[in-house]
């Protein structure tokens, strides 16, 4: 051990220190991103099932108070490039004590190993969308189901105008093939 430096350091070569953090990190990104390359590849597909709990700055109601939000949703993609799909929605979601309402979306996931990030573009109702845009991590349950956990931050407009914002936890399962 060398004075002043701390216990989980060390010299190699050249490099006068390490971190044990940071390689234990630096590998365990490395293991995180091995084990879905085969099934985002270009004409491969993909079909889900979510389920969404958030909580809005948004009020059905037209009042400024936050409501919470629960949606079930379904989506289908296509893989145009390696890692790259095109996807389409259909989403069922209750919002506070408002009437519950469906809706239809397209967007786009890239993948970046296990990790994914995604944007979509839906309309629940006439002169109501939602830009949709979220981050996640798809673990492998078999060769072709993942479990797919995410977190996604919604903005709602109304009428062209900004009505509100909503953040949540999505939870999902997917079947590549």
């Amino acid at each position: 051990m060398w004075p002043g430096k701390a216990e989980n350091q060390f010299r190699v070569g050249n490099i006068k220190t390490f971190n044990m953090k940071k390689i234990f990190t630096i590998l365990c990104a490395g293991i995180l991103t091995l084990g879905l390359s085969a099934q985002t590849e270009s004409g491969n597909m993909l079909v889900g099932v979510n389920s969404n709990a958030g909580f809005s700055s948004f009020s059905p109601e037209g009042g400024g108070d936050g409501v919470t939000s629960m949606n079930l949703g379904a989506s289908g993609g296509y893989f145009v490039i390696d890692n790259l799909a095109i996807t389409a929605s259909f989403g069922f979601a209750q919002v506070g004590d408002a009437d519950a309402v469906t809706s239809f979306g397209i967007g786009g996931r890239y993948y970046m190993g296990s990790m994914f990030a995604g944007v979509g573009y839906v309309v629940p109702a006439e002169d109501y969308s939602v830009i949709a845009l979220g981050a996640g991590y798809s673990k492998m349950l078999t060769d072709n189901i993942a479990l797919e956990p995410s977190l996604v931050y919604s903005m709602q407009s109304y009428d062209g105008e900004a009505s509100g914002s909503t953040f949540g936890l999505n939870i999902g399962f997917s079947l590549y093939f």
